[in-house]
């Protein structure tokens, strides 16, 4: 005998988390978003997925900017970084912290 056949309701309770996770599978399935940055992002520290919240048209822009913008910049094809400076390098956390956050990111994962 099974619980379900018990007629016990056993519904996962409702959480932020699972809302906000079902909302972005409906919004952007995993499987696309993986493929879509796979290519470019180093395996995390201990092979371990990292999940970050991003809005849908933050996806669309990176989306435009991966099909459309790096391909012109990337000089040299074996080039692992996402964000390309205008000579095919990696753009360096000096830069990116030039030009928000008053200079300073604080939290900020070397290797960006």
């Amino acid at each position: 005998m099974k619980q379900a056949d018990l007629g016990l309701n056993l519904t996962t309770k409702r959480t932020r988390k699972r809302e906000f996770l079902a909302e972005m599978e409906r919004v952007v399935p995993w499987a696309n978003l993986v493929g879509l940055i796979t290519p470019y992002a180093p395996e995390g520290k201990g092979r371990k997925d990292r999940l970050l919240p991003v809005s849908e048209r933050a996806l669309h822009w990176l989306q435009e900017y991966l099909t459309r913008a790096r391909p012109q910049l990337a000089w040299d094809l074996r080039e692992k970084g996402v964000f390309l400076a205008h000579d095919g390098t990696p753009l360096g956390m000096s830069w990116v912290a030039s030009r928000c956050c008053g200079g300073v990111l604080p939290g900020v994962v070397p290797g960006f």
